[in-house]
């Protein structure tokens, strides 16, 4: 589903405009879902009607914020790929949704901070935000990588300076 210039996946009907309920499409088992380089401008509520879904691919649209996210269908997520699109905060909530998210990718978006909780997540080991603004994590930490990164969350919400 790359590289097709969707702009709505599953959302509305394409003939008739109406919307799409969770019954009229069948997709209990698929577990990789691709949306990268489209025009998507959120994340499709379709997802949330994927219980098998692990990987979610949404590189290269037109993402302002990924709170849909944020609800306890998505976690059995695993990878999360959110690059290269215009999101300006991680909802606090998602690391507490994403239980089993491993995986976090996020470049070059306008993203000044990360939430705390990340940091003592359970499962994620590997998280990427290079090439977004951030304000809180100095450049030399985001440098140092994916360790760095979440062992700098886990000491700021640890020491209590957790906005």
């Amino acid at each position: 589903m790359n590289q097709n210039g969707i702009s709505d996946f599953f959302d509305t009907d394409s003939r008739t405009g109406a919307p799409i309920n969770p019954g009229d499409v069948e997709l209990y088992s698929l577990s990789y879902l691709s949306l990268n380089r489209n025009n998507l401008t959120k994340v499709p509520s379709v997802c949330k009607h994927m219980p098998a879904l692990k990987q979610l691919h949404l590189h290269i649209n037109k993402l302002t914020e990924v709170r849909e996210l944020c609800r306890p269908e998505f976690a059995g997520l695993e990878v999360l790929d959110i690059g290269n699109n215009r999101i300006a905060e991680i909802p606090i909530a998602l690391p507490f949704y994403l239980a089993k998210l491993a995986t976090l990718a996020m470049v070059n978006n306008d993203c000044l901070n990360l939430p705390h909780w990340l940091g003592s997540h359970k499962s994620i080991q590997a998280v990427n935000v290079e090439g977004n603004p951030m304000k809180r994590i100095r450049r030399q930490v985001v440098e140092k990588g994916s360790q760095a990164i979440l062992l700098y969350l886990r000491d700021k919400f640890v020491a209590g300076t957790d906005d």
